[in-house]
């Protein structure tokens, strides 16, 4: 059975037993396009952890702290599925989720509690 190559399709023919592509060219070509393929990936995932940050950020305003409803947060476009990063808090050990610098965690059935993250002042 003939090898062929992954870009374009046509017969190796005679070289290395573990080739893959017929030229040069061909191997660029796929390997770029590989790139492109998982940068829009990435670039999809981290539109969708600014929006949840705009939204957090929206909500919150100049308050330390606010409970909003769970059907506010979907309408404004806000993804659960899609965050940075957990932290538990210091005093109550609660757990919030986090989209960069702005966290949330569920307060009751209905609602989620929203609030920004401690920034910490080096010493």
């Amino acid at each position: 059975m003939e090898k062929l190559c992954l870009e374009c399709g046509k017969p190796l023919g005679a070289g290395r037993c573990d080739r893959r592509f017929c030229n040069e060219a061909c191997k660029t070509k796929f390997h770029n396009n590989q790139k492109i393929f998982e940068y829009a990936e990435i670039k999809k995932i981290e539109n969708i952890l600014k929006r949840n940050r705009r939204v957090l950020k929206r909500l919150l305003g100049d308050e330390r702290e606010k409970v909003v409803s769970y059907e506010k947060l979907l309408k404004l476009g806000f993804e659960f599925g899609y965050y940075t990063h957990h932290r538990k808090s210091a005093v109550k050990k609660y757990e919030y989720t986090y989209c960069f610098d702005y966290g949330y965690r569920i307060a009751d059935d209905a609602s989620y509690k929203i609030v920004k993250a401690y920034e910490r002042k080096d010493e």
